[in-house]
């Protein structure tokens, strides 16, 4: 016993001080590659960049404690400023606007500010670089601001009024007319010298269902039952939250449209993926019956009735925590309506009251954002569900592997059982069938088996169920690319080259999983270790 103990004690200390040296390194490594990200230029200096004045006006974001981005406008905002004067631009300012009409005042105050001729144009080369604020209550709701992470997205940039958006174009107008150069990122339609494009809501679905698909493997291999994937969008109640005045109201209705519109449109991006699973039978929704393929005919009710069935109600933390849990039900209950009448029509012995009680078999969640792959994650907890995605396909983790290195377990490379194939080739005759796809809902139901989660917005508090593989991937706009075009924007404008054309593809998304999120956020300096769970 004593030599067990000293056995126990020794491998805790060697445990502890791989973590240690693991930490260690990471820290250098994410100090090293600070240095360098920092010291590498984005665009080559150019003369004129020493004369020429850059300001860039960006949204003021407001996060919930529970749900701080890695990625904020201040951080590019940051970003931007040290690389512009790395590479020549000894004039970088920036300022941050609450709202659009807050923004459109502080360009026309600069604007009034510039040293000007007779003929009004500036005296020496300006450059704005504006990145549009969105309506407020989108990016700053504790719930609704959560969508996208709330950052560098359509779904937060492009909710502006009509008189909101007349006004900034005509604030940059006023620029252009005195000769003052203008960036624009995400928008192309305030009459920018150029724009940057940002990734939209549809891209974002895809990414994540894409991402989904391969981890499930459902291109590869068809089964006696179809995989279960529930597909959860955010919506706001009808009703919108009580506001003193009538001002109040229309902006939280402002909000909510824009929301809803984001919405739909990550929902088509995901559906355009889905579909053909859903047609060939390869998957299903267990608590949306509607979201269905006729397989002869191919037709679909519309997209718009599609995304409706989807939707959770994210206006309140509860509400989204009982959105949810009423998803998992309904899965259960139809689940439970299926194993009941699979056992008698195979004339099959009565069911286990474990069995139906037991939580329904869910393979994966498109969860659109971090804020919502949270909640889901808590729920998943509560209601029963045990390991992680870690094991569906299986991955090497950084775990796994720390726990191999000290002789704690072995790496696990066997997939989860999955439900029963026809390895005949052969039409297997119907009470056959029926009695294989219960005996696979029987042994799933047994396992509980942890779902594959997907989300956006790199939350960190996100990060550690990432690690563990509670939440399987998530996403991040390129923070570097974005720092790096609008960089070469204004070197083009600075020595009197304008862009090749009027609109760059700009950033793209980063999925981000347990194989990189090191290279993806820790290197970079995004986040240190310890913010992860290392």
């Amino acid at each position: 016993m004593e030599r067990m103990h000293n056995d126990n004690s020794l491998r805790r200390t060697v445990r502890r001080a791989l973590r240690i040296t693991i930490v260690t390194v990471l820290t250098v490594a994410m100090a090293s590659a600070c240095g360098q990200e920092t010291s590498a230029p984005a665009a080559r200096p150019s003369s004129t960049a020493e004369t020429a004045t850059v300001r860039l006006f960006v949204p003021q974001q407001t996060f919930p404690a529970d749900f701080k981005p890695v990625n904020s406008w201040s951080a590019v905002a940051q970003m931007a400023e040290n690389t512009l004067k790395k590479t020549g631009f000894t004039t970088v300012s920036v300022e941050s606007s609450a709202d659009v009409a807050q923004e459109t005042v502080a360009i026309r105050s600069w604007s009034d500010s510039v040293p000007k001729g007779r003929n009004g144009s500036v005296l020496t080369p300006h450059i704005a670089v504006v990145a549009p604020v969105g309506t407020p209550g989108v990016c700053a709701a504790s719930t609704g601001g959560a969508f996208f992470g709330g950052i560098l997205t359509a779904g937060c940039t492009n909710a502006m009024t009509p008189a909101e958006h007349n006004a900034l174009t005509a604030a940059v107008a006023t620029l252009r007319k005195e000769r003052i150069s203008v960036v624009s990122i995400g928008d192309t339609g305030i009459g920018a010298t150029a724009t940057i494009s940002m990734p939209t809501p549809k891209e974002i679905g895809i990414i994540e269902s894409t991402n989904l698909v391969g981890k499930l493997k459902l291109s590869a291999t068809s089964f006696t039952r179809p995989k279960q994937i529930l597909v959860l969008t955010p919506r706001t109640s009808e009703t919108v939250a009580a506001a003193a005045n009538t001002g109040a109201v229309s902006e939280s209705r402002a909000a909510a449209s824009a929301l809803d519109e984001s919405s739909q449109q990550f929902f088509d991006g995901v559906w355009s993926v889905l579909k053909p699973y859903f047609k060939t039978g390869s998957a299903e929704d267990p608590a949306d019956p509607d979201l269905a393929v006729d397989a002869q005919t191919g037709q679909t009710p519309s997209e718009e009735m599609l995304w409706s069935g989807t939707t959770l109600d994210v206006s309140s933390s509860q509400s989204l925590s009982n959105s949810v849990t009423a998803v998992l039900d309904t899965a259960k209950r139809n689940e439970n309506a299926e194993l009941s009448s699979l056992q008698k029509a195979t004339g099959s012995k009565q069911l286990a009251a474990s069995s139906l009680t037991a939580p329904a078999t869910i393979d994966g969640i498109i969860a659109a954002t971090d804020g919502i792959a949270q909640k889901i994650v808590a729920v998943l907890g509560r209601a029963g569900y045990s390991g992680s995605a870690s094991s569906v396909n299986p991955e090497i983790t950084l775990d796994s592997l720390v726990s191999t290195i000290i002789g704690d377990a072995s790496l696990q490379k066997a997939a989860v059982p999955t439900p029963l194939q026809d390895g005949t080739g052969q039409q297997v005759a119907l009470i056959q069938r029926q009695k294989g796809i219960l005996e696979t809902l029987l042994a799933a139901r047994g396992q509980s088996q942890w779902p594959v989660i997907t989300g956006f917005g790199a939350a960190m508090a996100s990060l550690p169920d990432i690690l563990d593989g509670k939440q399987w991937m998530t996403g991040i706009v390129s923070r570097r690319t974005l720092v790096m075009d609008i960089a070469n924007a204004c070197h083009s404008i600075a020595s009197g080259q304008q862009p090749t054309t009027t609109t760059t593809a700009g950033p793209a998304i980063e999925p981000i999983d347990e194989s990189n999120l090191k290279s993806a956020l820790i290197d970079p300096g995004y986040v240190a270790p310890a913010e992860v769970g290392l």
